[in-house]
């Protein structure tokens, strides 16, 4: 396991196996099976997108074309059909060693790292192993349920980040624990897909009439 304080060096690799995950743990909730028909989904090609462009490049500090970098990570995940919880196999290893020193790099430029924080409250809703209509989820993480109880005995005041996969800058960031908490809440009221439309389109405009 890499020391935390050690100077993280990104690939091409690095934005494929985030952009694995981007798919695969939003689309479980969304209750696809497969990777071409989650690919298929507008909603999800945006968000992996928006993602890498916002979040991952710049937090990574990647050089070269960003459209291209892109296309590399989505063509990764046309390669065939495939099922997707296939994808969530060792997803723990991709938050601590991709999503967790991207957000401690991007606070440390001034950015808010939201894609990141969804990504991470998506992954923390996957870990309990059931959708929202309460089906259940197949994963291949093979912690999951150790990271379950972690979670639901955890720090909720600290979203429920565990110091062994996150960085412990993320418990410090007053900033990141705001975004997360913004994220599990979102999930939580809305439910996935809801979730990711407000995400990348803002909320949705109230009725003159309606109430509140």
């Amino acid at each position: 396991m890499r020391h935390k304080d050690e100077m993280s060096v990104f690939t091409q690799d690095h934005i494929n196996r985030a952009a694995s995950a981007a798919l695969a743990y939003p689309a479980l909730m969304m209750e696809y099976e497969y990777t071409d028909l989650a690919l298929r989904d507008p909603l999800c090609d945006r968000f992996i997108r928006r993602l890498v462009y916002n979040d991952l490049i710049p937090g990574m500090q990647l050089q070269g074309d960003p459209a291209t970098i892109i296309d590399r990570a989505i063509k990764a995940l046309r390669e065939g059909p495939e099922k997707i919880a296939r994808l969530t196999l060792n997803g723990s290893d991709v938050m601590r060693d991709v999503f967790s020193p991207v957000s401690v790099n991007l606070l440390k430029e001034g950015r808010s790292p939201q894609y990141c924080a969804f990504m991470i409250a998506v992954w923390f809703r996957c870990m309990m192993g059931y959708t929202h209509r309460l089906k259940p989820l197949e994963v291949e993480e093979p912690h999951q349920r150790a990271i379950y109880t972690r979670i639901s005995v955890g720090n909720h005041s600290k979203g429920g980040l565990i110091e062994d996969i996150f960085d412990f800058k993320l418990y410090m960031s007053d900033n990141f624990q705001a975004l997360l908490e913004k994220q599990h809440r979102n999930i939580f009221e809305n439910g996935t897909r809801e979730a990711m439309g407000i995400l990348l389109n803002g909320p949705k405009p109230r009725l003159a009439n309606t109430p509140g």
